[in-house]
């Protein structure tokens, strides 16, 4: 992600993204956002709904580690601060809470060119990197959907046969 829209997000969510600035033996936050810019707006998205959660529950989110894998993003995060008065059964309805938080914003990742932010589709470079890009951006990287990978894999297969 460039630096003016990572910083963007730093200043907006100061809480979520406070590990940025300790060392890489604490966390992997000090790497930043490890992604191209179209994920902006579902970054924005999930912290905007963390911190509504945080407002109105207490429930503090850090982020620990944010990068594309596997074509997707990931988003590692840790509960920092609960409820004051959360039983243990609660506690456990929070954290699924906010999986189901980060994992429709992952979810969401994978529908959405990474460097456009406009729809895209899972991408696979010719040295075998996923990607989830627009039709544009994979035909300039190179690249092919992963329905087309796996067609040329099962007809290079038939001609081994």
């Amino acid at each position: 992600m460039s630096p003016e829209k990572q910083e963007a997000l730093f200043n907006k969510y100061p809480d979520i993204f406070r590990e940025r600035s300790w060392s890489p033996q604490e966390t992997c936050m000090c790497w930043g956002l490890e992604m191209d810019g179209g994920w902006y707006d579902i970054i924005d998205s999930l912290c905007a709904n963390l911190t509504l959660l945080k407002r109105y529950t207490g429930l503090e989110i850090v982020f620990r580690q944010t990068k594309q894998k596997l074509g997707t993003l990931r988003v590692y995060w840790r509960l920092d601060t609960f409820p004051v008065s959360a039983t243990h059964e609660e506690q456990k309805i929070w954290w699924n809470i906010v999986e189901a938080l980060v994992g429709e914003a992952e979810r969401c990742s994978a529908q959405t060119c990474e460097i456009t932010g406009e729809y895209g589709e899972l991408c696979v470079s010719e040295s075998g990197w996923y990607k989830t890009l627009c039709k544009e951006e994979a035909k300039k990287g190179g690249c092919i959907t992963l329905d087309e990978y796996r067609k040329r894999r099962e007809e290079a297969e038939k001609d081994k046969s």
